[in-house]
């Protein structure tokens, strides 16, 4: 019976960390987003870090998401929900331009 409960235990935990979303970090630092561009799965969560003395923002060319400002030493994060490539720029730094892709949730991961 203890063996059996262990079984299960393992699985479980094999289970929960494979729909686990994961979280990615794109750093702000010398005026550039880093990695410039990333791709993530559905459901995973994008956290830009601004390292610079400046403040940025993350704003894609489509609109569906913009940061607002991101001081210095602080971050915004994203919940990427609906799968589809996304170019991205700084709003104050348009020279700053980056690409989000966010693919589908694999089956391992549902």
């Amino acid at each position: 019976m203890r063996r059996a409960l262990l079984a299960v235990l393992a699985i479980s935990t094999c289970l929960w960390g494979a729909s686990a979303s994961r979280v990615h970090i794109i750093l702000i630092q010398g005026f550039q987003f880093q990695p410039e561009n990333l791709t993530v799965q559905a459901g995973d969560t994008v956290e830009w870090k601004n390292a610079d003395i400046v403040p940025h923002t993350v704003t894609s060319d489509d609109k569906t998401f913009h940061s607002g400002l991101i001081q210095p030493n602080h971050s915004w994060k994203l919940v990427a929900r609906t799968p589809g490539s996304y170019s991205y720029s700084c709003t104050p730094h348009p020279n700053m331009k980056g690409m989000l892709v966010v693919g589908r949730i694999p089956p391992e991961r549902r």
